[in-house]
């Protein structure tokens, strides 16, 4: 029985008139067709076939990639372990980072006046807020560039976790 259940995040597509192989979501990779996860994941559910590498990407942007942002980046800090965790990046939870940063980077402090704050469940002072925006920032641009180089290419690799910042 085929599944008619889409999950972004677990689907396999066809790209163009290619046929032995499959792009997986879960793996952000071509897999062969022979693939044993591909195999077992194909007798219950039916790949899509989709017209190009270039709407290939449009749909992980979309609907895989917000996915992968909520559930974060994995940090790890040397100057305050206190800091290591994980940290969603969703897109209110970046426009959050960008403001509070773009706020100490101007010179106003940082939120509530203090000479530290609470994010994510973490404290933080001026100078580890920056370095944990200009982390998550180069999480979020490494990513993105990443996913469409495999599309493209069939190379490359999501970035590797943990991020570490100074």
């Amino acid at each position: 029985m085929i599944s008619s259940t889409y999950t972004p995040a677990n689907w396999y597509w066809f790209v163009g008139q290619e046929t032995s192989k499959v792009f997986s979501s879960a793996k952000f990779a071509y897999v062969p067709t022979s693939d044993a996860t591909y195999v077992a994941w194909a007798a219950n559910t039916k790949a899509t076939t989709i017209d190009s590498t270039e709407s290939l990407i449009v749909v992980l942007s979309d609907q895989v990639m917000p996915t992968y942002f909520v559930n974060g980046m994995s940090l790890t800090s040397n100057a305050n372990p206190d800091l290591n965790g994980d940290y969603t990046l969703d897109p209110t939870s970046t426009q959050q980072i960008t403001a509070i940063a773009t706020s100490i980077a101007a010179g106003r402090g940082v939120p509530g006046g203090g000479t530290t704050f609470m994010y994510q469940g973490h404290q933080f002072t001026s100078e580890d807020f920056l370095n944990f925006a200009d982390a998550a920032s180069n999480f979020v641009y490494n990513s993105n560039v990443a996913l469409q180089k495999i599309v493209l290419t069939g190379t490359g690799s999501m970035p590797v976790q943990p991020t570490t910042i100074p």
